[in-house]
């Protein structure tokens, strides 16, 4: 009987705890506070899907080193012409999808190399079109002005769009030197495949080619030279989602009673085609006519993290102004990069949230680069 006593003892008392923890676990369900929002977060890439690549036969006595920050590989087509002189490569860089823009590029392009802009009519006269892996891809050459007792300098270059990327090949260097190349650059550029990110993530690439996996690749890395980590006060209500591990670097949900917004950091390496050719691209996304000269579209001047940035501020067409899309965004170049700090969403959102926008871009900061 004593037995049995305790046996009923030890039973009530456990189902007395049971009964407790489920009590405990449906109070810090209900009444769990939320978590305090750190005043200041360090970007660090998500996990990326798994990417497209590119794959080709390397020319014989060309040779291959891996790529680093942006750059997918570089390819040596020939070595210095004295002891550690600089060798000759072509670079091979994926980009968003919208920097494939021919016209832009040229331009971006014959900047660098002393040339004046020119227009879509006159892009025959420096680039023409060839299909590679069934794909539109324009080929570029050209020779830059002359530069006193410096040789003038020449490009070779190719834009191949790709599913995911726009991919760029490019050799820059003096003009005598890149010119006999010609032939060959735009034979090996008419070889290139481009692998779709599943097949890339377990297909059994030749050896010494750049190596791909099914998480962060060559256009996830931060840039080298470049300041990847970038800090940021985020505002209380807006819902913090990752990056993609390569462009973007951070996005927010943000939700109003009067609709829904989102902001996001981007970054690209370089210009990106310059300031008149994204203004356009915005513009154009929000059903807007381009515009001819910068000069065209009001810009408001702002600091970032003590850097010089500018802000656009466009509003897109249709007949009720409070849900007519809005874009508002700062761009600001730091360290060889452009960063793009954007909001998107309906008229009287971003009307509610523009001060808090303006506040959110005034927190970011770019840290010293890490060792």
């Amino acid at each position: 009987m004593q037995r049995s006593r305790q046996r009923v003892a030890i039973w009530i008392s456990l189902f007395t705890l049971l009964l407790a923890g489920c009590g405990r676990d449906e109070e810090i369900r209900a009444y769990s506070a939320p978590k305090a929002a750190r005043p200041v977060q360090e970007h660090a890439p998500a996990p990326a899907a798994a990417r497209e690549t590119v794959h080709w036969e390397l020319p014989e006595g060309w040779r291959q080193l891996p790529g680093e920050g942006m750059r997918f590989a570089t390819l040596i087509l020939e070595e210095g012409s004295e002891p550690g002189g600089k060798p000759l490569e072509l670079r091979v860089t994926p980009l968003g999808l919208f920097a494939g823009d021919p016209l832009a590029n040229v331009n971006r392009w014959r900047e660098q190399i002393g040339l004046e802009h020119i227009t879509a009519e006159a892009l025959d006269s420096v680039a023409h079109e060839i299909e590679v892996d069934g794909r539109p891809t324009h080929i570029v050459s050209m020779r830059g002005s002359e530069r006193g007792d410096e040789p003038p300098l020449g490009i070779l270059a190719a834009i191949l769009p790709g599913d995911q990327f726009s991919w760029f090949f490019l050799v820059l260097d003096s003009a005598d030197r890149v010119a006999p190349y010609e032939s060959a650059f735009e034979q090996f550029v008419g070889g290139v495949t481009v692998v779709a990110g599943q097949q890339a993530a377990s297909a059994s690439l030749p050896a010494g080619h750049p190596p791909v996996d099914s998480g962060a690749g060559a256009a996830d890395a931060p840039p080298a030279g470049g300041d990847a980590a970038i800090a940021w006060t985020a505002p209380p209500g807006w819902e913090e989602r990752p990056g993609n591990g390569s462009f973007r670097v951070v996005s927010f949900a943000v939700a109003d009673a009067q609709g829904n917004a989102e902001v996001a950091i981007t970054r690209f390496p370089g210009d990106v085609g310059g300031l008149l050719a994204n203004i356009n691209r915005w513009r154009r996304q929000l059903g807007l006519a381009p515009v001819s000269d910068v000069s065209e579209q009001p810009l408001e001047s702002m600091q970032v993290d003590a850097m010089p940035a500018q802000m656009v501020d466009l509003l897109g067409t249709g007949s009720d102004n409070d849900t007519r899309q809005r874009m508002l965004v700062v761009l600001v170049a730091h360290e060889g990069l452009t960063w793009f700090l954007k909001m998107t969403g309906p008229n009287a959102v971003l009307e509610k949230q523009k001060g808090t926008f303006l506040e959110f871009t005034r927190s970011v900061q770019f840290a010293p680069e890490q060792s």
